[in-house]
């Protein structure tokens, strides 16, 4: 669900940006282990072979094509 907000993979919604996301986890090690996942997906995405079916299944609903690269690295380095 974070990568479909990040990059705006939901019709009738605009992308948020990653100081806007929210997450709420109990503990500590919960948010580090969720934010290293996020970051592995995002990762992948931006080097291009990541592989993310149910996002790409999302765009394709929301009649807007899949972001290249170079939008994953910038959302990844922002």
């Amino acid at each position: 669900m974070c990568l479909h907000l990040l990059g705006g993979a939901r019709a009738g919604f605009d992308p948020i940006a990653c100081a806007e996301l929210g997450l709420l986890t109990f503990t500590e090690k919960a948010a580090d282990e969720m934010r290293s996942r996020l970051r592995e997906r995002l990762d992948a995405l931006a080097e291009g072979r990541g592989d993310e079916p149910a996002l790409q299944a999302s765009y394709e609903a929301a009649g807007r094509p899949f972001p290249q690269p170079r939008k994953w690295r910038a959302l990844r380095d922002e």
